[in-house]
């Protein structure tokens, strides 16, 4: 949120002279107020520094704040306010002009004593929307802002600088600018002149930044991963700055991203070892979304849909937040000429905008935020971003509609009586029941199973087992599907290996053939036996037995949870597995012509695709079954797929694999 305070009366931190003039101070008043300034720390608001810098107070003050209260370059300590003194070359005017070109703009301007109506002689002051308390980001801004204004004193940017109070405030701008927006005006600057690509690496070497595709390496970001222990890399996050001041010169209030600055190896200005390029940090690429639905964009986004028909201005950081989004799409780039198309007054920006579209693409931004950017991000129910506006991605969620919510008894009372009639009803069918998780499905059920006779299943044993314990502790009678019990190494090995190439059948004569020399088994099959005989007993079952058995001993069966991935379970099978099953088969002459027919056909099968098993006149599962068994070599599901209907072939790390749906016939 910005904050609805008086600009004016933000405050930042200073060094501030107690001592007024009326005149430029003279040489022995410039050497006390020198010796004394770093000790003269204050925290002043906006317009108490431009009232105390100007007539009648007139103070002298170092935008830098000190440690030690000595004012020495190596004891600076923090900044928030830059000042650029303009002695001739330019009118304040002019200066003015310059600033919202380049659209980095001083929040106040004063005259110096020396000035008059003929010679301009003036001061710029930027108040920055961070404090600054790296060196290093304070040689950046001052060099930036001395390539914004050429004219300005190069004497007076070192980091200890006193600057004296001079005649009246000649300009004031109620906004602040941000690090990245200063370094988008050097970038707008110099690729607007000739040869800019040798003064965009000499403002590299002066600033210490290293160089990257053709621009100073900074960039704005939002939620992305960036090694925190290296020395070359500035990160500067929303959440960790001091005294931020939200207020911007346009209508668009969103706070200011996150940004960060690569420094060239050495990071020391002129110094001999200095290196344009930088090998340790390089931009992550983004890959463009194809196949993208401008269509749904433009029904769904209103800032694309009025940007893109011209009724809506767009502002710089607007343009920016739809380039960044547009950009990574298909087809994106013919769509911002449209905007840019779509209004003449654009015509004029057509080459600033050019720019922005190219340092966008060659920084590998990732698509902005709708939140952060967008003047309708309120006004609608959006994505993360426009992409997902327009796309979302697959296995994402995005809420189209604001949820209602209602008492959770009201709730629960619904579904007791929706359940209640469904019991009670003659009719058959199959009903969904749809209810929130955690509202009490379970606990209904539980309560309608003292006067009503079904069967329940299921998803787990685990489940069944807490239903169990919940019916017994209100003393409802009932039976349950038993689990199979845990076997030593060799047997469960062996079940496990037939229940993975699909031998269901030689799974239940093993269980018997053991079950003489294993009570536990023994006691499974017995009670497994019982449920298969009894009717019109409140049953509790799982969703693989409901579905795989033909269980006959209620007329009602309750699913509780949804059973879509029993019903369709996707089984996987090599295709090595195959062919080494059908070379036994081929053993058998009666079926050898069959089987090589089959073979082929699921050989020659394309990949990724969905095909049709042929029906061929295979002889019956059951009866290729045993030769299967017979193979430990075979691991996966042969047999459920001599049941399937249709499959998919895919290669997986080389090797060739089979999905498809088992049967539940």
């Amino acid at each position: 949120m910005v904050n609805k305070k008086s600009f004016l009366e933000e405050k930042v931190s200073i060094c501030l002279d107690h001592e007024g003039f009326n005149q430029k101070p003279d040489k022995k008043e410039v050497v006390r107020i020198s010796e004394r300034i770093a000790g003269q720390n204050s925290t002043v608001t906006i317009k108490e520094l431009m009232d105390s810098v100007t007539l009648p107070d007139a103070k002298s003050f170092t935008p830098a704040t000190f440690v030690n209260a000595k004012r020495l370059n190596q004891n600076w300590k923090s900044q928030q306010i830059f000042a650029l003194d303009i002695d001739s070359g330019l009118r304040i005017e002019e200066a003015i002009g310059l600033s919202a070109k380049w659209r980095v703009e001083p929040t106040f301007i004063y005259s110096t004593f020396s000035h008059t109506d003929k010679n301009h002689k003036f001061r710029m002051v930027f108040v920055l929307d961070e404090e600054i308390h790296d060196l290093r980001i304070r040689n950046v801004i001052q060099t930036a802002l001395t390539t914004l204004f050429p004219t300005s004193d190069k004497n007076a940017n070192d980091a200890a600088r006193v600057l004296f109070g001079g005649k009246k405030i000649e300009f004031l701008n109620k906004g602040v600018v941000s690090v990245p927006e200063i370094l988008d005006g050097v970038v707008r600057k110099i690729k607007s002149g000739s040869n800019s690509t040798r003064e965009m690496k000499n403002f590299c070497k002066a600033s210490g930044l290293a160089f990257y595709k053709g621009y100073p390496h900074y960039k704005k970001f939002e939620e992305i991963e960036l090694p925190s222990d290296w020395s070359n890399l500035f990160i500067s996050k929303t959440k960790n700055r001091t005294n931020t001041i939200n207020y911007y010169s346009t209508r668009a209030e969103n706070s200011h991203l996150n940004y960060y600055l690569v420094f060239s190896k050495d990071s020391k200005q002129d110094h001999e070892y200095f290196s344009y390029e930088t090998k340790s940090f390089e931009e992550q690429e983004v890959k463009q979304v194809r196949n993208f639905p401008f269509d749904n964009l433009q029904k769904r986004c209103k800032l694309y849909r009025e940007g893109i028909l011209g009724d809506y201005w767009l502002y710089h950081n607007e343009m920016f937040g739809l380039m960044t989004n547009l950009l990574n799409v298909e087809g994106g780039k013919s769509k911002i000429v449209e905007i840019i198309n779509s209004r003449k007054e654009y015509l004029e920006k057509q080459d600033e905008w050019s720019l922005m579209m190219n340092q966008i693409k060659k920084m590998n931004y990732a698509p902005t935020r709708c939140n952060t950017y967008c003047p309708f991000a309120n006004e609608c129910i959006h994505a993360t971003n426009m992409i997902e506006q327009g796309k979302l991605p697959r296995g994402s969620v995005q809420v189209i509609e604001e949820p209602q919510f209602q008492d959770v008894d009201e709730v629960y009372k619904k579904l007791e009586n929706v359940l209640g009639d469904l019991l009670k009803s003659t009719e058959n069918g199959v009903y969904v029941i749809k209810a929130p998780t955690g509202i009490g499905k379970t606990e209904a059920i539980v309560n309608f199973a003292a006067e009503n006779h079904f069967s329940v299943a299921f998803p787990t044993h685990k489940l069944k087992e807490e239903v169990s314990q919940r019916l017994t502790s209100k003393r409802i009678k009932h039976i349950k599907v038993p689990e199979l019990p845990l076997l030593e190494k060799p047997f469960s090995e062996k079940i496990e290996h037939l229940y993975n190439i699909g031998a269901y059948r030689t799974v239940n004569k093993y269980l018997r053939q053991i079950a003489n020399d294993n009570e536990d088994v023994s006691i499974f099959l017995e009670d497994l036996e019982k449920v298969k005989t009894s009717k019109n007993e409140l049953l509790l079952t799982t969703h693989q037995r409901a579905i795989f058995t033909n269980d006959d001993s209620n007329s009602t069966v309750i699913f509780d949870e949804d059973p879509i991935q029993s019903l369709f379970p996707i089984s996987q099978m090599k295709v090595s597995d195959l062919i080494f099953a059908f070379t036994k088969l081929q053993d058998n002459e009666v079926n050898k012509d069959v089987i090589i027919t089959f073979q082929n056909m699921i050989l020659n099968a394309p990949f990724d695709i969905v095909q049709e098993r042929s029906s061929f006149l295979l002889p019956s599962v059951k009866d290729l079954e045993q030769t299967i068994v017979e193979e430990r070599t075979i691991s996966s599901n042969v047999l459920g797929f001599l049941n399937c209907d249709y499959f998919l072939k895919m290669r997986i790390h080389n090797t060739d694999y089979i999905y498809f749906i088992t049967s539940v016939a």
